[in-house]
């Protein structure tokens, strides 16, 4: 019946009329075609087999962090994801999924709470105790990288940079003699990925960017109240203060572990004029941002909000008006977002992608397995640039991203926002082990206790 109607309507249209309007749809299509293979950006490209390799990821059970722990597990990785809750169906579902369509049986997932250093420092113990591999199960098992991922969730500031600040920080500093030896018995730096969870932090300005304040006891929950448009405005530039925050902290590990590699150096040497210069370093960490995703836009635009205290219009209509509003713009969301998928496309090139040296006479290049890039190799497929990595710097979209704002950020602030950090972060950890022995205490003497009385009872 279609068929029918559509050859019907053309029989019946004019010649010039008909061919107008093909022509116009036919460019409208071509037109969101285009911009939908624009949108989808970096591609990764390299194939590189990953068996032997162990990367502990987090939220690797929504989003982009999904997408790499499938792209990891297809590439025959051996994938530990930190979740909260590793027992939950959803969680064990996933797991058992993913080892059935990758063929791969090296999948896990442990817990560890990234916003809670007890969880972290538990997880550090138990790996260091625990965790064997040989023949005999008599050596350490090995960690070849990091990916710390986006666990999703929607909390506030405050808590948002701990867990992406303090929290990755915590355990990457409690796993470091781990990390050192691994890195001992291998030809190629161990990478640690972070994943930036804003694609805002553009947005920052150097008024609007304290470092500082965010691991400290200062608030940054300063969103007026004064009207929603604001309210919006401030979130986003919030966001993107831990994400750019999240870039220089990292930019300083860099600078710090290339001059000084020791295991649990809370402290270190001031940063070099230039922390993102990558000399011989037994890890190398930096930083991506996957770009501009579906779910990102999406949260600008939800479905369901509460009214401003003032409003005059009724709570229903409201919601009504906000639906309206996200059904209209998803057209445009659908076309110029990410999905998962593509996001995690940088992702993949920062674990995969060949590293770069800058030596004092010539520039080197060397894959994750340590290998030298002949200069050949430096050209991808139609003369393109393959993506390369090195140490502290910013990727998106496959390039490194310059940061004039971090670049020109004073030594002093620099060395204050790691001084804070580090503080923070040793606090915490001496905080958690006191609960630890604590909780020890308060388990040996229940324990006493019902063997006095047991005692009595006989």
């Amino acid at each position: 019946m279609p068929l029918a109607s559509l050859v019907h309507w053309l029989s019946s249209t004019p010649a010039s009329s008909t061919l107008s309007t093909l022509a116009f749809w036919g460019s409208l299509a071509a037109l969101v075609v285009g911009l939908r293979a624009w949108s989808k950006g970096y591609v990764c490209r390299v194939d590189r087999g990953l068996a032997g390799k162990t990367f502990l990821l987090t939220g690797g059970f929504s989003g982009v962090g999904l997408a790499v722990f499938q792209h990891l597990a297809a590439a025959g990785a051996q994938v530990i994801v930190l979740t909260p809750d590793p027992a939950s169906p959803s969680t064990i579902q996933l797991l058992l999924l993913l080892r059935s369509s990758t063929s791969n049986e090296r999948l896990y997932a442990e817990e560890c709470d990234l916003s809670s250093p007890g969880s972290i420092k538990r997880f550090v113990e138990g790996w260091k105790k625990d965790a064997r591999e040989g023949m005999v199960k008599d050596l350490e098992a090995r960690i070849d990288g990091i990916v710390f991922c986006d666990e999703g969730g929607k909390t506030g500031s405050r808590d948002k940079a701990r867990r992406l600040l303090t929290g990755r920080h915590i355990i990457v500093q409690l796993l470091m003699p781990v990390l050192l030896r691994s890195a001992a018995t291998s030809t190629s730096p161990i990478r640690i990925v972070n994943t930036l969870d804003s694609a805002f932090y553009a947005a920052v300005t150097p008024n609007t960017f304290h470092p500082v304040s965010l691991v400290t006891e200062q608030t940054v929950e300063q969103v007026s109240a004064a009207g929603k448009g604001r309210q919006l405005s401030s979130s986003v530039v919030q966001d993107g203060q831990v994400a750019l925050a999240s870039v220089l902290l990292w930019r300083e590990f860099q600078a710090r572990i290339s001059s000084n590699p020791e295991p649990n150096s809370f402290t270190g040497p001031p940063a070099t004029s230039d922390a993102r210069v990558p000399i011989a370093s037994p890890i190398l960490a930096l930083s991506v941002s996957p770009g501009l995703l579906r779910s990102s836009l999406r949260s600008l635009f939800p479905f369901a909000l509460r009214p401003p205290p003032h409003s005059r219009l009724p709570a229903r209509l409201y919601t009504l008006l906000i639906l309206a509003i996200s059904l209209l713009t998803y057209p445009l969301v659908w076309i110029f977002g990410k999905s998962a998928d593509e996001g995690a496309q940088v992702v993949l090139g920062a674990i995969m992608c060949d590293m770069e040296r800058v030596g004092s006479s010539e520039r080197v290049v060397k894959g994750p397995d340590g290998e030298k890039v002949g200069t050949e190799g430096l050209e991808g497929g139609k003369g393109v640039k393959k993506m390369r990595v090195r140490g502290g710097a910013l990727y998106r979209e496959g390039r490194e991203v310059p940061l004039p704002l971090l670049d020109n950020l004073p030594t002093s602030t620099r060395g204050e926002f790691w001084g804070a950090e580090c503080k923070e972060l040793e606090y915490l950890v001496a905080h958690a082990q006191q609960e630890a022995r604590s909780e020890a205490s308060k388990t040996s003497k229940a324990a006493t206790g019902d063997g006095r009385g047991k005692e009595k009872a006989t």
